[in-house]
């Protein structure tokens, strides 16, 4: 039985609660509610860097660098040594698990939505070293191949 059961069936015990309309009803809606929007909550468990130390942590790095952004976007300007696995594409998760899940992984888009997005993704499928550049190509300041 849920955890919760207990509260929805104590209502019978309590004279008021019958006599207040759909009390029972809200008070059933807002726990499974939480319950649902539970699943959602990011555990977090990527590293979110500014521009400076996404930097320093790509530097010297031979892979591992990923853009997540369309391929359009892409070819609009991207970081030198990186690779395109648009987030959005039907293959973003096959060709993510072409890389071995112990290398680190860095991860950039626009505005840092995407890539955080994606290193939760990452995360929750057993990557261990997920980073995401927090504000996206935007806040970057180092070269960016046009």
């Amino acid at each position: 039985m849920p955890e919760y059961a207990g509260l929805i069936y104590s209502h019978r015990k309590h004279p008021r609660f019958d006599r207040v309309p759909n009390l029972r009803a809200s008070v059933l809606f807002t726990i499974k509610t939480n319950d649902v929007l539970n699943l959602f909550k990011s555990t977090k468990s990527f590293d979110e860097l500014s521009a400076g130390d996404f930097a320093e942590k790509i530097r010297g790095k031979e892979s591992g660098l990923i853009d997540v952004r369309t391929p359009a976007e892409y070819k609009g300007g991207h970081l030198p040594g990186s690779q395109n696995i648009d987030l959005t594409s039907a293959e973003f998760l096959k060709q993510m698990e072409k890389l071995k899940k112990s290398d680190p992984v860095f991860l950039y888009c626009r505005s840092g939505a995407r890539s955080a997005t994606a290193a939760n993704i990452l995360t929750k499928r057993g990557f261990t070293s997920v980073s995401h550049l927090k504000g996206g190509i935007v806040s970057w300041k180092g070269p960016i191949i046009q």
